[in-house]
Formats: C-alpha cells, structure tokens, sequence
C-alpha cells in the first residue's frame, strides 16, 4: 500500500504494483514461485489473507514507517538501498526495508 500510495514507476493501484515486473518474483514469468499456490486452508495463507483484509480495511498498523522496497541480504545490496537515496526503517531477519526519496 506504501508503493500504491507512492505512484511511481511501480504502479498506480494495488494491481499493477504487485504485477510490476521484477517486483515479486511469484509473479514473475519463468519463476520457480509462478506456478505454486497455496491451498485455500494452509494457514500461512489464511494469516496472509488477513493480513491483506486488515490493510485493505485500514485496520493494520504499517510497522515499516512508510517503507516501500526491501530486500533480503542474501544477495548485494541494491545500488538504492543506501542513505543518499533512502531511509532504513525496519530490519526482520534477513529483511531490510527502505523508503526511498
């Protein structure tokens, strides 16, 4: 919602900010993550499904201050993840979230 809120290169509505290329690879063609969906009564997409009621509905408390890109530290990190062009606002594991400028 932090990207929605942020039009940009990313999207202008919740659609074509999860679509955008290279954004999140389960959407992305060719990924290993493409063709796999959870069954209706997994419970981490039950937990996921809530979660997305809950910000849909204005109800979940944004615990990354506004964030709109993260990336995992298993890989470099990217040239935008720096405090010239954005702030840290969360670390979880190995996640590093961003709001950019």
């Amino acid at each position: 919602m932090n990207r929605v809120a942020n039009a940009s290169w990313w999207g202008h509505d919740i659609q074509s900010v999860i679509l955008c290329k290279w954004q999140y690879s389960s959407f992305n063609e060719g990924d290993p993550n493409e063709e796999k969906w959870p069954l209706d009564d997994d419970p981490s997409f039950i937990d996921c499904s809530n979660v997305c009621d809950a910000i849909l509905s204005g109800t979940d408390e944004d615990l990354t201050s506004g964030a709109d890109s993260y990336y995992d530290i298993s890989i470099p990190a990217p040239y935008w993840a720096n405090a010239a062009t954005s702030t840290l606002t969360l670390e979880v594991g190995r996640f590093r979230f961003f709001k950019t400028r």
